[in-house]
């Protein structure tokens, strides 16, 4: 194949997109601000680097609010606005909202040990429900036992966590409230916490207390046994060298646990759409669901003589010496990758969804930021082994020259992937 004709190829493979599909349309004509996400984003959706729901508010008013490609690369439906996702992290501050409305109904307190709620022979002493939330409890981790152990083909539950932990008994990684350690096992034990408390489920609590009553529109808790048949949803899928395409992520190798740890509350599993994290955002304004002290917990780091942490309650913080009080988090599962950041003096807010777990999203968190905060910001540039990865895939390319045509300031690249490039398509 001759250089002239790869780099055609090229060009023509790039430049094929599916049409950007723009249900519930915000886009805020002559507002610089907005103008910079369109060609952001028209740029990032052309290039193969985003997949999803963009949401933003800039003072209190929302300026931009489109969403890009496919849903369900399985039946092609569109990703719209209203289409919901599963959140993955995101979900925690739903969870940790959820104890904190049981604080203000006194049917708990933070400072309970935690074991009033959860069976007995559950170990691990002088553990309180505010260290859960703040992740310095130190419980030790479960997934590297249930990835080794639990069966592929059954779905793993919080009673069966809660459980492994009463049979096994790991010991914590250090004693609680003297150091910092992201923890799902704590959300885990939140939910178990937050049904003994409540006498129902985390997912039923939440909608019948937060998500019927403020109509949400299109939040649920889901299994991956059933989100590819769902409407309007956007199921996750990552990219797959061996098969060449986008596929369901519990299929690729060593990730069958995609699947069977699907079941668990608390960290994760919440799926909604930007339409209702926007709504959630303009609620948590209000005292309506949690009060100002509920609230002034979860966005205050956690204060513990010698621990260094900028987690509140769900929530990380910290301030910007621009804007000011600033809360956020991430969220990543199974090739959803989701973000909520809000700059709450002056009620600003970004919201993202993408489903197809793009390796840039980093680059396009900090690059939104910079937009909203008005900011310089960083172009974003594909990667070269990236989307060479793709394209040799697809096209079996043969020959290294071609590499030697392309205009290279296009793309992020190292002298090492180059040659590994090399190296890959020589032999």
């Amino acid at each position: 194949m001759n250089k002239k004709y790869m780099i055609l190829v090229i060009v023509g493979l790039l430049s094929v997109t599916l049409a950007c599909q723009r249900s519930k349309v915000v886009f805020q004509e002559g507002n610089p601000k907005a103008e910079q996400l369109d060609s952001l984003f028209h740029y990032l959706y052309a290039e193969g680097l985003y997949n999803g729901a963009v949401a933003v508010v800039d003072e209190g008013e929302l300026i931009f609010k489109k969403a890009y490609g496919l849903a369900n690369l399985e039946d092609s439906s569109a990703f719209g606005t209203g289409t919901a996702m599963e959140v993955a992290s995101v979900s925690k501050q739903f969870t940790a909202s959820a104890i904190m409305h049981l604080a203000q109904e006194h049917k708990l307190s933070i400072t309970d040990d935690i074991r009033a709620y959860l069976p007995a022979g559950f170990p691990y002493e002088g553990i309180s429900i505010k260290h859960l939330l703040s992740h310095t409890a130190g419980v030790p981790d479960y997934t590297t036992y249930f990835i080794d152990h639990w069966p592929k083909n059954q779905l793993a539950n919080n009673k069966d966590i809660v459980a492994y932990f009463i049979k096994h008994q790991p010991p914590v990684k250090f004693a609680p409230g003297t150091d910092y350690d992201y923890s799902n096992t704590g959300y885990v034990l939140l939910a178990e916490i937050v049904e003994n408390a409540s006498g129902m489920p985390l997912d039923d609590y939440l909608e019948e207390q937060l998500f019927k009553p403020f109509a949400f529109q299109n939040a649920g808790f889901y299994q991956r046994s059933e989100i590819y048949d769902l409407k309007n949803y956007a199921p996750s899928f990552r990219w797959s060298t061996d098969s060449c395409r986008y596929i369901r992520p519990e299929h690729l190798p060593g990730k069958a646990y995609y699947f069977f740890l699907s079941d668990r509350l608390g960290p994760g599993r919440l799926s909604v759409n930007v339409e209702d994290l926007l709504r959630w955002d303009r609620l948590l304004y209000t005292n309506d669901f949690l009060s100002q002290g509920s609230k002034e917990s979860m966005f205050t780091p956690v204060e513990y003589e010698g621990v260094d942490t900028d987690y509140g309650f769900g929530w990380h913080n910290y301030e910007d010496d621009k804007v000011g009080a600033v809360s956020y988090h991430t969220g990543s599962w199974a090739g959803n990758l989701s973000y909520i950041k809000r700059f709450r003096e002056v009620k600003s807010t970004i919201i993202l969804l993408n489903n197809t777990n793009s390796p840039y999203m980093k680059e396009i968190r900090n690059a939104v930021d910079a937009i909203v905060t008005a900011r310089e910001m960083t172009p974003i540039y594909p990667s070269l082994k990236d989307r060479f990865s793709k394209l040799s895939c697809q096209q079996g390319f043969e020959g290294g020259s071609w590499l030697e045509g392309l205009n290279l300031d296009e793309y992020s690249f190292t002298a090492e992937e180059i040659e590994e490039i090399k190296d890959t398509i020589n032999h």
